[in-house]
């Protein structure tokens, strides 16, 4: 027998019944829109379909690159508190994802997911609306300090929007999103360095600061770290363009000149992603930004790292 105290509540949520002590779970609603096509297979790996794992294994990802400072094992526990994981007394998330209004696939939009070769694969078209519902369990708890509670979540996921997206060639400017609305606020970020820095250091321990260095404006990371691990090294924005299709056929072009393993490569068996994500903003004159991520390159078996070859097809974009 158990008994309850009037704070402590049973909650039946998908099946799964869980107890939650003070009260109701916190969340937090989103409505978005894409802004570039977006290839985000559904259950039989072909039609499209928003589905909440693809969100959050794209929030695991950045939660990850903004943690590089953490020894390896520390990482892995307390991204397993926060997301779950498979392992002894690690448990499930304690993150929640609802999909509240879908995107609904036409059954027709087609787009090249590689702009200069011939064959397409059925995507989300730019422009289409969905919204979605984060739910926290409670705070996340690590040595009797709070790491992870809901603001951080809505800031985790307003990263997720601004430095990546969803679905496959999301490093080439593919799956870009907008938040129009939070908890059903217009949503309304100016894309200046300073305004991104706010967010990156929400989630990353404020590490990152703006190098002003070569007259290059950039967020870079004030911290030296050895570990070789992909974790966000810097952030550029790049000039206005007057289309998304104008800047994904810049990226394309770019990727082909630049066609290096330190970009990402599939040889046989071997593969390795590229560190260096592209994605899109679209600002308030309706103009579309290149926003280019550079992750820490990691390659395996001792091959060497071309610096100057990723510099070159950044500034090729930006």
């Amino acid at each position: 027998k158990f008994r309850f105290a009037e704070n402590v509540h049973i909650l039946n949520f998908a099946g799964v019944r869980e107890i939650l002590v003070g009260g109701k779970m916190k969340k937090i609603e989103f409505e978005c829109k894409t802004i570039t096509p977006m290839f985000l297979a559904g259950a039989d790996g072909k039609t499209p379909e928003i589905r909440p794992p693809s969100i959050k294994g794209t929030m695991r990802f950045w939660w990850r690159a903004m943690n590089g400072h953490l020894p390896l094992e520390e990482l892995k526990e307390r991204e397993a508190k926060i997301f779950g994981g498979s392992g002894e007394n690690e448990g499930r998330s304690k993150v929640i994802i609802r999909i509240d209004q879908p995107i609904r696939y036409d059954g027709k939009y087609k787009y090249k997911p590689v702009p200069r070769k011939n064959f397409q694969l059925p995507a989300f078209s730019p422009t289409l609306e969905y919204s979605l519902t984060f739910s926290l369990r409670h705070n996340v708890i690590n040595n009797n300090s709070v790491i992870f509670d809901i603001e951080k979540l809505e800031n985790l996921f307003i990263l997720v929007s601004i430095l990546g997206g969803l679905g496959k060639r999301v490093r080439r400017c593919f799956g870009s999103f907008r938040i129009s609305k939070i908890d059903n606020n217009p949503y309304n970020i100016e894309y200046s360095l300073e305004n991104i820095l706010n967010v990156v250091n929400s989630i990353g321990n404020d590490m990152y600061k703006i190098d002003t260095r070569n007259n290059k404006r950039k967020i870079i990371l004030d911290k030296s770290l050895t570990i070789q691990y992909p974790f966000l090294r810097e952030v550029q924005i790049g000039k206005e363009y007057d289309s998304w299709e104008e800047l994904v056929k810049k990226v394309s072009e770019a990727s082909h000149e630049h066609n290096i393993d330190s970009l990402g490569f599939a040889k046989g068996k071997e593969r390795f992603s590229s560190p260096i994500y592209v994605s899109v903003l679209m600002n308030s004159n309706k103009k579309y930004l290149p926003i280019i991520s550079s992750l820490n390159t990691a390659i395996k078996n001792g091959r060497r790292i071309d610096h100057k070859g990723q510099n070159e097809f950044k500034e090729a974009i930006l």
